[in-house]
């Protein structure tokens, strides 16, 4: 008789312990239904290579972005903020390579699915693939972009690079301020071509 009351109380006790522990499992955080740029948080950086062999990292500002609640992203990158970590060759970059008396911003628009969110716990990551736009000097072109979207918080998200995305000079006709750039250092080369990769904080709205 003993026996049989202790099969019947652990069956009572089994379940509630499963269920205690399935209430105890994180959950999916509500998403927001639009997201704007966090700029202090974000940054767009630059990799290039200058006499065939010497590598150099830049960095521009983020001013604006958002995404709305179908997806439609903005990222707005002031040009004037290239930091190279030298204030003479930031100048000649704004003046000769960015031209920004006559183009002051860059652009990049695309669609980003931030509803992917909703499944994501605090702190899960989840790779996404798309076709983002950018507009530089009057030119748009396309590129596939590789990010990683991760749940900081319940109303923060955080939008990284995968892999850096390759970027030539001709592709915004470039190439002449190129040539001005490596004709005032007096470098035997600058390669036309630079790594982009960015890190872009979002916040729910």
């Amino acid at each position: 008789m003993q026996k049989n009351q202790f099969s019947w109380r652990t069956a009572l006790i089994i379940p509630a312990i499963i269920m205690g522990m399935l209430s105890c499992a994180p959950s999916p955080a509500p998403t927001p239904h639009s997201w704007t740029i966090d700029s202090a948080a974000s940054q767009i950086t630059l990799f290039a290579i200058k006499a065939d062999a010497i590598g150099e990292t830049f960095t521009l500002d983020v001013t604006e972005g958002s995404i709305s609640s179908t997806g439609a992203a903005q990222v707005i990158i002031g040009l004037q903020s290239i930091e190279t970590g030298i204030p003479i060759r930031n100048g000649r970059m704004r003046e000769h390579l960015f031209k920004i008396a006559d183009w002051p911003l860059a652009k990049v628009s695309g669609q980003i699915d931030l509803g992917h969110a909703q499944n994501l716990t605090i702190g899960q990551r989840l790779d996404i693939t798309t076709e983002m736009t950018v507009d530089l000097h009057g030119i748009s072109n396309i590129y596939d972009v590789k990010f990683v979207l991760t749940r900081l918080s319940a109303s923060r998200v955080l939008v990284q690079s995968a892999q850096p995305i390759s970027v030539t000079a001709d592709d915004f006709e470039l190439n002449e301020g190129l040539a001005k750039l490596q004709q005032l250092v007096d470098l035997p080369s600058i390669t036309p071509v630079v790594a982009v990769s960015f890190t872009l904080v979002f916040q729910g709205v």
